[in-house]
């Protein structure tokens, strides 16, 4: 009967390390690509928020001189 809970036991550790192998595998693929896309939304704001203070820029510049 021994024998019954060691394969059971062992069966078992086995079924979890592989489960916890692959959500570990699984979190970081979802973590890089969530690093990816928040780098990517970043970089585009960034972008957006230069192009806006140059426009602010131009405007005040010009408002300056009427």
């Amino acid at each position: 009967m021994q024998w019954r809970y060691d394969f059971f036991a062992t069966v078992l550790q086995f079924l979890c390390s592989d489960t916890a192998n692959d959500l570990q595998r699984y979190c970081n693929c979802f973590a890089a690509t969530l690093q990816l896309l928040c780098s990517a939304t970043a970089t585009l704001l960034q972008c957006h928020c230069k192009k806006f203070a140059a426009l602010c820029s131009s405007n005040a510049l010009i408002e300056s001189k009427l």
